[in-house]
This record gives structure tokens, sequence and C-alpha cells, in this order.
């Protein structure tokens, strides 16, 4: 595990240190962004973490996607994919996410409340 970005995450997540725009400084598989999530979090992957985020949700996201964890108040994600052709809604209603927008034909911004 990225030992740098779990500790960025923690730090951006943890309530007496938390800051609430952030952005991790490099992206990680997804396997491994649910572990961290879930630590951040402290909770099980699969069950509650922050409002309607779960960790796990994010094994629904395309194969061998590459994802830089963030805050934008809420739990946001940074999605980078080889898979072109992503319907947004779709993807959004797959997560249970609030905001999906492609920001680029292969970067996607996901965001829940």
């Amino acid at each position: 595990m990225n030992t740098n970005i779990l500790q960025q995450v923690v730090t951006a997540y943890n309530e007496s240190t938390r800051i609430l725009h952030f952005r991790a400084s490099e992206a990680v598989p997804v396997d491994e962004a649910v572990k961290i999530m879930a630590l951040a979090l402290d909770c099980k992957p699969h069950e509650g973490g922050y409002n309607d985020f779960k960790p796990n949700c994010l094994k629904k996201l395309p194969k061998h996607s590459q994802v830089t964890l963030a805050r934008e108040g809420s739990v946001c994600v940074y999605v980078t994919t080889s898979t072109e052709n992503i319907n947004e809604e779709q993807l959004r209603v797959k997560l249970g996410a609030d905001e999906c927008d492609i920001l680029n034909g292969f970067t996607i911004r996901v965001w829940w409340d």
C-alpha cells in the first residue's frame, strides 16, 4: 500500500486535521483506493463510510482505472481510465454518487454528498 497516499488521505478526512479541499499527490489502483478510504474513514469497505459513500463502490469503476483520492467538502475521486464512451449518468447511478463529470475523454470526477 502506498503509505504516503494513505497518510495524505487520513489527514484530509480526520476530524482534527481535516482538509476540505484536497487532492492526493498521485493516483492508486482501485483495490488500493478501497483499502485507503476504508482506513481513512474508519469503516469496513462494504459498510457506511462518509454520507452515501462506501469504499467498495469504487470496485464498480471501469477495469484498470487509476483513482486519485480527493475531498471537495465531501468524498471526491478523480478516475483515469482507458475506457472511452462512458455514460456519466449510468456511472453516477452505479456508484451511488451525487455528481459525475467527464473532464476529458479519460478523466472522470465523481463526488458524493
